[in-house]
């Protein structure tokens, strides 16, 4: 997951780059339009970053560093429905905690702390799931497989013999 931020750092850090350049003149005239606009941007780009990635082999790629790849319940490609109901529904490893901080929590201290512990839990429950799959891949119907390479080759990278 630390892989995967490092990557997503780059990304974001081109995509709001690029989104302060061409709507700055936003950020006085109409500032809270600006960062809504701002927020929603950064959401849409992450999704088309998963969603591209995950149809165009079923891995990011820190996943593939991992070994890991994402597939439909029954071990088929991600359909684009699939792709964008997993990255819907990956949101909920952070919103629950978030909501209950920004309508519910008087203080504006500490505001990592709810979504943290959302996180956490998110992480334990698959942790605890008998197939070890995460929340949010069972909602979408999709789940992780360990992935050892392209097919026909061995783990070791050899080709196979046949």
């Amino acid at each position: 997951m630390l892989y995967e931020s490092v990557l997503l750092f780059g990304l974001l850090f081109a995509a709001v780059y690029l989104y302060e350049t061409l709507l700055q003149f936003l950020k006085k005239d109409n500032p809270a339009l600006y960062d809504q606009g701002q927020t929603c941007w950064v959401f849409v780009v992450l999704g088309i970053y998963f969603i591209w990635c995950w149809l165009k082999g079923g891995q990011t790629l820190p996943m593939k560093t991992w070994h890991i790849r994402v597939v439909q319940k029954d071990g088929s490609p991600l359909t684009p429905a699939r792709a964008l109901a997993r990255y819907l529904c990956a949101w909920l490893m952070f919103l629950p905690g978030s909501a209950i901080w920004y309508f519910f929590i008087p203080t504006k201290g500490m505001s990592i702390v709810l979504p943290g512990l959302n996180f956490v839990l998110w992480i334990l429950a698959a942790r605890f799931d008998r197939e070890r799959q995460f929340p949010h891949d069972k909602l979408a119907g999709t789940r992780l497989i360990v992935s050892v390479g392209p097919a026909g080759y061995r783990a070791e990278g050899t080709k196979a013999q046949g």
